[in-house]
């Protein structure tokens, strides 16, 4: 869900410039038809090449999002946004970005496992500036109550955010989230396996930490 302005900022980036002009002219001086084909060629390959590294990059930054929310990593969390960005949240007013990843880390630690997931992530890219909308899952379990009842909720909802390549590095410079669905399940866990009521780790000491920083 794109608004207006998101329309008009994403339309005023910029194309990277490093050899492009240089290219350009080349155009403009080409006298034959086969040599400006072939710069023209160069040029749109140039462009796919930008716009699939924005990407990709973009793809990797919200599964890196959900990894630090889940691992409770504020660093990791923090890598996808620039120190300048924004966000809101439901109806929260507008406010920098590390407001929610702050509360939302407390949140997370006091719970024992939670799983989050963006999908579905529509992406367009116009030079050195992106948005993208993807589909959010986020589960959360409660510890057990004294009588083995767990709770369980699901939130549902769409993260739409401003993306810019600063010194080659795509970030986020705005966010928006909107909540759509909700869901409460609650489940008797005395005869569950050990590992699913394990608590989840929030420290380097979890295994995936042995693959990736």
């Amino acid at each position: 869900m794109l608004e207006e302005d998101d329309r008009r900022w994403l339309a005023e980036g910029r194309t990277e410039r490093r050899g492009f002009l240089a290219a350009a002219g080349l155009v403009a001086l080409a006298s034959a038809v086969g040599a400006r084909a072939a710069v023209e060629r160069g040029l749109e390959a140039k462009r796919i090449t930008a716009e699939a590294t924005a990407r990709l990059a973009i793809i990797e930054g919200l599964a890196r999002y959900c990894r630090g929310m889940d691992r409770s990593d504020r660093a990791l969390q923090a890598s996808i946004w620039h120190k300048d960005s924004t966000a809101q949240y439901l109806d929260h007013p507008i406010g920098p970005s590390a407001t929610p990843l702050d509360s939302g880390q407390k949140f997370v630690e006091s719970k024992l496992v939670t799983h989050h997931r963006i999908l579905n992530t529509h992406i367009e890219v116009n030079g050195d500036r992106a948005v993208s909308e993807g589909y959010g899952d986020s589960v959360i379990r409660d510890h057990p109550d004294k009588d083995g009842i767990l709770l369980e909720t699901i939130y549902r909802g769409r993260y739409v955010d401003r993306w810019s390549l600063r010194d080659g590095r795509w970030a986020i410079e705005h966010r928006r989230y909107i909540a759509e669905m909700y869901n409460e399940h609650r489940y008797d866990t005395k005869n569950w396996p050990p590992f699913a009521l394990r608590q989840a780790k929030f420290t380097r000491d979890d295994e995936s930490y042995r693959y990736f920083a």
